[in-house]
């Protein structure tokens, strides 16, 4: 299945959606998106061939961003506050601007699905390594930081429901592979 981008508001479709497609594209296409993060079909309709575009690197992107503040709103700013004040790799304290960690920010509370400390170090542990690759992994009190840090933020009454799926993440961190992979939170050592 190809990712496309939406171009033309079409039904519940909203400019800037990635859906996908599971046949060649078509006049009319039956398309579906998916909710990054959880993996639930947001909507599924037949959409023309007009309304929809070629999909990059950087639209998903701005898709993934789009639901990360739509569901979680500042809850993904107070997270990337306490990801730069931890700053793992030194990047914020060597000049990078406090928002360098944002799409990190972004994929981890997507990623959420419980509120225990082991699993939210696990989430932050598989994002850290979908975006800066196995040998970059962070050393376990830096997670732990991060992790009590988040769980401080979060409002009782949020709903968790990601599962570390990466749908349109891409291979080992490296935004340039542009393919579709899976990646599942591996137990901790």
């Amino acid at each position: 299945m190809k990712p496309f981008l939406v171009v033309q508001a079409s039904g519940r479709a909203r400019v800037g959606d990635v859906v996908s497609t599971s046949s060649p594209l078509q006049e009319r296409n039956d398309c579906f998106c998916v909710r990054p993060g959880d993996g639930r079909v947001l909507y599924r309709q037949s959409m023309p061939r007009v309304a929809l575009g070629r999909c990059d690197r950087r639209a998903i992107d701005r898709f993934v961003s789009r639901c990360a503040v739509e569901q979680f709103g500042p809850l993904v700013e107070q997270l990337t506050r306490v990801l730069a004040t931890v700053d793992p790799y030194s990047l914020v304290s060597r000049g990078a601007p406090l928002n360098e960690f944002e799409s990190e920010a972004e994929t981890i509370l997507l990623g959420l699905r419980g509120r225990s400390l082991r699993h939210v170090e696990q989430v932050i542990d598989a994002e850290f390594v979908h975006w800066f690759g196995a040998s970059m992994r962070l050393r376990p009190e830096e997670r732990r930081r991060i992790a009590r840090g988040l769980l401080e933020l979060l409002p009782a009454r949020l709903r968790l429901s990601g599962n570390f799926l990466h749908r349109y993440g891409p291979a080992s961190g490296n935004p340039a592979s542009g393919r579709t992979v899976h990646v599942r939170a591996q137990p901790m050592n």
